[in-house]
């Protein structure tokens, strides 16, 4: 803890558990749109840290074997800011189910 900060949770098992429901909901991710509405939105963050960001502790975006990884590329995932800067994206929209 620094400066008076609560404690982060831990971060192993937070990422667990944010791909464990992206995986369940089917790995469903943004299109390009929504992706760079939520990249654009990380990038004027003051919380940002490289491509980490700073509140959670998340990695925001990761190309493993050319495959783009991280937060802004699930679709389950939200901003973490109390207003946040973009949200999950509702899975009935993603499906076009109506």
């Amino acid at each position: 803890m620094c400066c008076g900060e609560p404690p982060k949770p831990n971060k192993p098992i937070r990422a667990t558990s944010a791909y464990a429901k992206w995986i369940a909901a089917g790995c469903p991710r943004p299109n390009k749109e929504q992706f760079k509405i939520r990249a654009n939105g990380c990038l004027e963050c003051s919380h940002r840290q490289g491509l980490i960001c700073g509140l959670c502790d998340c990695v925001l975006a990761k190309q493993i074997l050319g495959v783009e990884l991280g937060k802004l590329s699930m679709a389950t995932e939200a901003c973490p800011l109390p207003e946040p800067k973009w949200k999950a994206i509702d899975l009935d929209d993603y499906l076009g189910v109506s």
